[in-house]
């Protein structure tokens, strides 16, 4: 990873370029440790979301009612897809300011 932007939560901005390297992320690691110790169907959900609601808000976002509820859907995936996703909100929003 080149220049990795430091993110809320512990989430590096990239570029990644595998999926193991997502999955080693501080915040990719946090919530599969908090869902090893309470594993469950949609377990997840609200630590994922809070990854990308953390990024939106560090970059000054507006959110809608409809960008939310996308947030809340791509929540529901795993947490290194979230913390893709939130990476590239992060990156987009440092190249914005730059």
């Amino acid at each position: 990873m080149d220049n990795p932007v430091s993110m809320p939560g512990g989430v590096s901005g990239g570029p990644l370029e595998t999926e193991r390297q997502a999955r080693e992320l501080p915040a990719v690691r946090a919530v599969w440790a908090a869902w090893d110790r309470d594993p469950g169907v949609g377990k997840m959900t609200p630590l994922n979301l809070a990854m990308l609601e953390g990024a939106c808000e560090a970059a000054g976002l507006e959110v809608g009612a409809y960008d939310r509820r996308i947030l809340a859907w791509l929540a529901g995936f795993e947490p290194q897809t979230c913390a893709v996703v939130a990476g590239l909100i992060t990156r987009a929003n440092v190249g914005r300011a730059r």
